[in-house]
C-alpha cells in the first residue's frame, strides 16, 4: 500500500482544526503512534509492578499498529468539476498596463482563434476562428519565414510579442520564453505559428484532434498618458493574450486516470458531468456522453448526482448510465425504474483485512424549485440530513462493522452547514462547492481520540483531493494526509477526451464567436459585473418581447473576461432551462403584485420594487391597463412569484391558465437564453457601440412620450318583447302574458386618446350613453348623454404631498349634449341640451384604490341659449377601482357640480347635479365583463319651483369591454 512520500511534502504542513479536532496543534502520525507505544510499554512494565494485568487500557488506545500503512486506504474525490470541457480563465495583465512607463490600453475584444498544442501556438492571421479552423481542417501549410518571439508566461496568460519584449514589461512578474513566430501559408490562408526556436513546424501533428481551444485577448495599445514623445511603435499596436485555463476538463481526466490506475478509491460527489448545452438550446450538453464513459474508466466506489447530472432529469440520466455507481440517501419515488440506492458500502482489501467504506448521498432539495422536472417524474427530495441521518443509523445497526462513513454532496452551503452540525455517525463529507483546498500544498490532520464521535469533517471537491485515510483499530478516522490535485497545464490531456472537445467546439463555436455586448463604459479593460450584466439581459428581453415588466432569474456568475463579450460568452454563460412566458396583469392587481414582491431579490427591469407608489416604465400604473409581464416558467414553478402570479393574472371563466408560452415562428417554446442572444444582436446592430449605455440607462430614463387609446367602457344592450296583447288574458298571474309589447335598445361607451410624456398629459375623450323603452303606448328615453372634452394636466408641476397626496394643474373644455332633444308628456320638445364648459383646478395624483380626484372652478355657457349669461361654480370628480375576490372589481365614479346663482336663471337651471355610479365587473374574457351596476342622478333647481331636491336611479346590467392600446409601441 501507498504510504506518504516526506519527497513529495513540503518541508511546513498545513494543519487544519476543525470543531471536532483537539484545540492544541496534532502532532504528527508517526510522532503520536512512537509516543502512544511508549506509554503502553511503560504501562505494561508498570502492571508487572503493581500487578495490574498487561491488558488494561491506558489512558489513550494504542494506534501504532493501526497507524501504519496497512491500515491505510487512498481515497480521491470531486465535486463540481464541471465536465470534460471545463475550464475557468481569469485575465488580469492588463491591469498593469498605463503603470510604469507601459503604454495604456486602448481596447480588447475575445475570440477562439487560438489552439494551442503543447508548446505551440497557431491562429489565422484575421484571428477569426472560422479561419483557424479551415487552417486546421486542410493540408500542413508551408511555413516559409520565421522571427524572434518573446513570450511573457503567467500562470492564468500568455503573452506574445515580437522580438524581444518591450521595456515597460521588464518587471511584470511572468516567466520569459524566447520562441520564433513562423508565419505559414495554406492556399488563400495566412497563419501564425508560434513555438520554441530550436524546433520545426514538421514536429507538430497537424490534425485537429491533436490542438486545443483557447480563449484568447487581443489588446490594442495606445501611446502612455504621459508628457513627452511616445514610445515608436506604441499607437494602434496589436498584442496576442491567450488564456491558461484553470481546471482543464482533458487534463482532469487523465488526471484522474492516473491516479484510479494507481489503485485509489475514487469517488464524486456531484456536478461531474455538463448539464445543459453551451450553444443549443433545449438540448443536453454535447459532452454528457464523453463524461459519462470517462466515469466508467474511473470505477467510481460512489456517485452522488448533482445539478448538472439531472439538468434533463432523472430519467434520462438512468437512461444514459444505469450502469454508474449512483447513491442519494434523501431520494424518494415509487417508480421502481428511478429508485438511486440511498448507500453503497465498498470493500478495499488490506494486508489487515478488508475496510468497509459506506458511502452516501446528500441531493439539495433546493433541485425540485431548479429542475421542475424532478417533480413530474415522481421524484421527491426529502430533508438531507433526516435522510441520511436515517440510513447511517440503517448501516450502523447491521451486523457487518463499518471502518468509514463518507457523506458526498455538492448542496448549498445552507444545506452543507446543517450536515456538518446536525450529522451524527459520519465520518467525512466531501465536496463543498463553496470551499478550496487549491492554495494549501499539503494537509496534515490527527484525531483527537476524546472527539473521535463528534462532527465529520467537511472537504472541498474542487480541485481534485487525494487523501491516505488512516483509519482507527475500532473503525473511524486515526488521521489523515490530504494532498490537493491542482490541474497542471504541463499535464498532457486525455487524447480521446482532447478530440472529443476540440471536434465539438469546432462545429459549434463558430457561428456565435463574434462581437456582441461592447466593454462597459470607463476604462479600458473594466468587466461587465454579474449585476449590469443581468440587467442588460432584462432589458434585452424586455425590448424584444414588448414587455412593460420582466422577471427573470438569478443567473450563472460569469469568468472575468474585460472588455466586450461575444455571443459565446454570452450564451455560455446563459446556460439556464428557462422558458419565456407571458402573462396578463391588469393594472389594478400589477400595484399589488409589485408591493408584495418589494423585498425579493429577483432581477426585474422594467419597474422599481419597494416604492410606495410603484410605477411602470417611468409612469403611474393604469388600472384599467392590461400589462404584459414577461418571466419563465422555472420562475413560475420553482418561486413565490408563481404564487402572486396566479392572483394577480386577469382571471376569467373561459381563461383559465392567464397566461401563454412565448413561441417562435415554428410553434417552439422560446427559451431565455434565444431571446437574449437575438435581442442583443438586434440592439448592437441598432445602437453599436451605445448597446450598453442605452439598456443601463433605461432603469432612471424618463418614459418617452406614449400615444394610447383608452377604452373604459363600451356596452351595448338591445332586448326585445313582443306581448300577447289580449285583454282577455289580463287576469293571469304571469307576466309573460300581461306585459304589453317593448323594444329596449341602450349603449354606452367612455373612450379616450392620450398622449403624455415627462411635462405634459393631454387627452381627447367620448363619453356616451343611451338607453330608450318603447312599448305599445309611449317611446322613453331613460339615458341620452353625448360629452366630448378634452384636458391638460401637467404632471412637471405636481405639487408636495398633502395628507399623503400630491395634485398637479389641470384644464378641461367639456362640450355637454345628447342625442335628441328631449320630448315632455305633453308633447313639448324641449331644446336639445348643449353646454360648452372650462375647469381650472388641480389633479390627485393617482394613489392605492383612487384612480382619479379633481377638484375646479367651472364656467359654463349655455348654448342652445346664448342670451343667457355664463354659469360659474364648483366641479368635483372622483373615480375609484378597488379589486376584491375572484378577479371581480368594484368601480366607482362621482362626478358632483354646483353652480353660483345667476340674474337671469329660471327653471331650467340647477343648483347641483351629481351622477354617482357604481359597478361590480366579473371578466369573462380577457378585455369582456360582466357588470352589474346601480346609478344615481342627484339634483336641486335655483328657483322656489325646484327648490326640493330629487333623486332618480337606474340598476341594470351589461357587458363591458375594455382595454388599452399603446399605439407607439
Amino acid at each position: 500500500m501507498w504510504a506518504p512520500d516526506p519527497a513529495r511534502w513540503p518541508a511546513r504542513l498545513e494543519t487544519l482544526h476543525f470543531g471536532h479536532m483537539t484545540p492544541r496543534r496534532p502532532q504528527p502520525l508517526i510522532q503520536r503512534a512512537r509516543r502512544t507505544l511508549l506509554r503502553a510499554v511503560g504501562l505494561a512494565l508498570l502492571g508487572v509492578l503493581v500487578g495490574v494485568p498487561a491488558s488494561a487500557e491506558p489512558d489513550e488506545p494504542s494506534s501504532a499498529s493501526e497507524s501504519t500503512p496497512q491500515r491505510a486506504v487512498r481515497l480521491a474525490w470531486t465535486g463540481g468539476s464541471g465536465g470534460v470541457d471545463a475550464g475557468t480563465y481569469v485575465f488580469t495583465m492588463h491591469e498593469r498596463l498605463g503603470k510604469g512607463g507601459a503604454p495604456e490600453l486602448a481596447s480588447v475584444r475575445s475570440s477562439y482563434a487560438w489552439f494551442s498544442q503543447g508548446d505551440w501556438l497557431v491562429s489565422a492571421e484575421d484571428h477569426q476562428l472560422a479561419s483557424t479552423l479551415r487552417l486546421l481542417r486542410g493540408e500542413r501549410p508551408k511555413c516559409i519565414t520565421s522571427r524572434p518571439a518573446t513570450l511573457l508566461r503567467s500562470p492564468d496568460e500568455l503573452l506574445i510579442f515580437d522580438g524581444s519584449a518591450p521595456s515597460w514589461a521588464a518587471f511584470w512578474p511572468a516567466e520569459r520564453l524566447e520562441r520564433a513566430r513562423w508565419q505559414c501559408v495554406q492556399g488563400d490562408l495566412t497563419a501564425e505559428l508560434i513555438g520554441p526556436a530550436d524546433a520545426s513546424p514538421q514536429d507538430i501533428t497537424w490534425e485537429l484532434k491533436s490542438w486545443e481551444t483557447r480563449l484568447s485577448l487581443t489588446w490594442t495599445l495606445e501611446s502612455p498618458s504621459t508628457e513627452g514623445e511616445a514610445p515608436a511603435g506604441i499607437r494602434g499596436e496589436k498584442i496576442p493574450v491567450i488564456g491558461r485555463p484553470r481546471g482543464d476538463g482533458p487534463r482532469r481526466a487523465q488526471q484522474l486516470l492516473d491516479l484510479v490506475q494507481e489503485g485509489v478509491i475514487y469517488v464524486d460527489a456531484g456536478r461531474f458531468i455538463a448539464g445543459l448545452s453551451a450553444t443549443r438550446d433545449d438540448q443536453l450538453s454535447e459532452h454528457r456522453a464523453t463524461g459519462l464513459e470517462l466515469l466508467r474508466k474511473l470505477k467510481p466506489a460512489a456517485l452522488a448526482p448533482g445539478h448538472e447530472e439531472l439538468a434533463g432529469g432523472a430519467k434520462a440520466l438512468l437512461h444514459e448510465a444505469p450502469d454508474l455507481p449512483w447513491v442519494a440517501s434523501n431520494w424518494r419515488t415509487t417508480d421502481e425504474e428511478l429508485k438511486i440506492p440511498h448507500s453503497r458500502v465498498h470493500r478495499a482489501d488490506t494486508p489487515r483485512g478488508a475496510v468497509h467504506i459506506a458511502f452516501l448521498g446528500a441531493i439539495d432539495p433546493a433541485l425540485h424549485r431548479a429542475i421542475p422536472l424532478l417533480s413530474s417524474e415522481d421524484i421527491t427530495l426529502s430533508d438531507p440530513v433526516r435522510g441520511v441521518q436515517e440510513e447511517i443509523d440503517r448501516l450502523r445497526a447491521r451486523d457487518q462493522p463499518l471502518d468509514l462513513v463518507v457523506v458526498l454532496s455538492t448542496a448549498s452551503p445552507a444545506v452543507l452547514g446543517r450536515l456538518r452540525t446536525e450529522l451524527r455517525g459520519a465520518d467525512l463529507i466531501l465536496g463543498d462547492p463553496s470551499d478550496s483546498l487549491e492554495r494549501a500544498a499539503a494537509v496534515e490532520i490527527a484525531i483527537d481520540d476524546r472527539q473521535r464521535s463528534s462532527r465529520p469533517l467537511a472537504f472541498p471537491g474542487d480541485p481534485a483531493l487525494l487523501a491516505e485515510v488512516v483509519l482507527a483499530a475500532g473503525g473511524g478516522l486515526e488521521g489523515m494526509y490530504v494532498l490537493p490535485q491542482p490541474v497542471e497545464l504541463s499535464t498532457p490531456p486525455q487524447p480521446e477526451i482532447l478530440e472529443a472537445v476540440t471536434q465539438t467546439r469546432a462545429e459549434r463555436f463558430p457561428e456565435l464567436d463574434r462581437p456582441l455586448i461592447p466593454a462597459p463604459v470607463g476604462p479600458a479593460g473594466s468587466t461587465l459585473s454579474d449585476s449590469a450584466f443581468a440587467r442588460l439581459v432584462c432589458e434585452a428581453i424586455r425590448d424584444h418581447t414588448k414587455a412593460d415588466v420582466v422577471f427573470i432569474p438569478e443567473l450563472p456568475r460569469g469568468a472575468t473576461i474585460p472588455g466586450e463579450l461575444s455571443a459565446l460568452l454570452t450564451a455560455r454563460r446563459l446556460r439556464v432551462p428557462d422558458h419565456l412566458e407571458v402573462h396578463r396583469i391588469p393594472g389594478d392587481r400589477m400595484r399589488r403584485l409589485l408591493d408584495q414582491l418589494y423585498s425579493s431579490p429577483i432581477t426585474h427591469c422594467g419597474t422599481t420594487l419597494g416604492q410606495a407608489t410603484p410605477r411602470i416604465g417611468a409612469r403611474e400604473i393604469e388600472p384599467d391597463r392590461i400589462y404584459r409581464l414577461v418571466t419563465t416558467d422555472r420562475q413560475r414553478q420553482a418561486t413565490e412569484l408563481g404564487s402572486l402570479l396566479q392572483t394577480a393574472r386577469q382571471p376569467s371563466a373561459f381563461d383559465q391558465q392567464g397566461f401563454t408560452p412565448l413561441r417562435d415562428t415554428d410553434g417552439r417554446p422560446r427559451t431565455l437564453r434565444s431571446v437574449a442572444i437575438s435581442a442583443l444582436q438586434d440592439l448592437r446592430s441598432e445602437y453599436e457601440e451605445g448597446l450598453l449605455t442605452e439598456l443601463l440607462a433605461r432603469r432612471s430614463a424618463p418614459a418617452p412620450p406614449r400615444w394610447m387609446l383608452r377604452l373604459r367602457n363600451l356596452s351595448v344592450r338591445i332586448e326585445g318583447f313582443q306581448g300577447a296583447d289580449d285583454p282577455a288574458y289580463s287576469q293571469v298571474p304571469e307576466t309573460l302574458a300581461t306585459s304589453p309589447s317593448s323594444f329596449t335598445i341602450g349603449s354606452a361607451a367612455d373612450m379616450s386618446l392620450h398622449y403624455d410624456e415627462e411635462r405634459v398629459h393631454w387627452d381627447l375623450r367620448l363619453r356616451h350613453a343611451y338607453t330608450r323603452l318603447r312599448t305599445a303606448d309611449i317611446i322613453q328615453e331613460t339615458a341620452d348623454d353625448l360629452r366630448f372634452s378634452s384636458s391638460l394636466t401637467l404632471p412637471g408641476l405636481t405639487t408636495p404631498s398633502f395628507f399623503g397626496l400630491a395634485a398637479r394643474p389641470f384644464g378641461e373644455g367639456l362640450l355637454d349634449s345628447e342625442w335628441t332633444p328631449i320630448v315632455t308628456p305633453a308633447g313639448e320638445t324641449l331644446p336639445r341640451q348643449l353646454d360648452l364648459s372650462f375647469t381650472l383646478g388641480l389633479a390627485a395624483v393617482p394613489k392605492g384604490i383612487l384612480r382619479t380626484l379633481r377638484i375646479g372652478l367651472i364656467g359654463m355657457q349655455d348654448l342652445s341659449r346664448t342670451d343667457k349669461v355664463p354659469n360659474l361654480g364648483t366641479r368635483v370628480e372622483v373615480e375609484t377601482n378597488v379589486a376584491f375576490g375572484p378577479g371581480l372589481r368594484w368601480l366607482t365614479q362621482l362626478h358632483a357640480t354646483a353652480y353660483a346663482n345667476t340674474p337671469d336663471q329660471d327653471a331650467r337651471d340647477l343648483r347641483f347635479r351629481a351622477l354617482l355610479d357604481s359597478r361590480v365587473a366579473m371578466p369573462l374574457f380577457r378585455g369582456l365583463d360582466m357588470s352589474f351596476y346601480g346609478n344615481l342622478f342627484a339634483f336641486q333647481g335655483r328657483v322656489p319651483e325646484t327648490s326640493a331636491a330629487r333623486y332618480s336611479f337606474t340598476l341594470g346590467a351589461s357587458l363591458d369591454a375594455r382595454g388599452i392600446l399603446i399605439l407607439n409601441r
